[in-house]
């Protein structure tokens, strides 16, 4: 990769970058453009907490104990 170069011991390919902020302002668009540019794998965690979280409900697990529903 050009331009970024090896420092305290990471290299580009270790590092993580995180976005946040509300709904609709464009992160995932950003993100991967940015990934696209550096030559990142973009992932869009939203996305695998949304598919988790179905997985979740569809299996009966609740969020805050982690215990089955009953019913």
């Amino acid at each position: 990769m050009q331009g970024i170069k090896k420092r305290d011991g990471l290299s580009p390919q270790s590092l993580i970058i995180a976005m946040d902020g509300p709904a609709g302002v464009g992160k995932s668009t950003v993100g991967q453009y940015v990934a696209k540019r550096l030559g990142y794998r973009f992932i869009n965690t939203g996305e695998m907490f949304r598919a988790l979280t179905w997985k979740a409900l569809e299996e009966g697990w609740t969020s805050l104990t982690g215990r089955r529903w009953r019913g």
